[in-house]
Parts: C-alpha cells; sequence; structure tokens
C-alpha cells in the first residue's frame, strides 16, 4: 500500500512540473510573439 502510495505521489510531481514546464514555454512563446 506504502508503494502505492508513493508512486502516486511521484506521478502528481511529475504532472506538476511538466504542466510548470509547459506554463513556461507558453510565457516564453507569448513573450517571442510581443517582441517580434
Amino acid at each position: 500500500m506504502q508503494a502505492q502510495a508513493r508512486a502516486l505521489l511521484w506521478l502528481i510531481s511529475l504532472r506538476d512540473s511538466h504542466l510548470d514546464a509547459i506554463k513556461e514555454a507558453v510565457e516564453a512563446d507569448d513573450a517571442g510573439a510581443v517582441v517580434g
């Protein structure tokens, strides 16, 4: 049971960091579009 919980937490943190990366990429794209 503990291994399952740990795997779930790992997946959640992985997803969160992935969303952060996407957000940063989108903001960078927006900045480039405004400057360009």
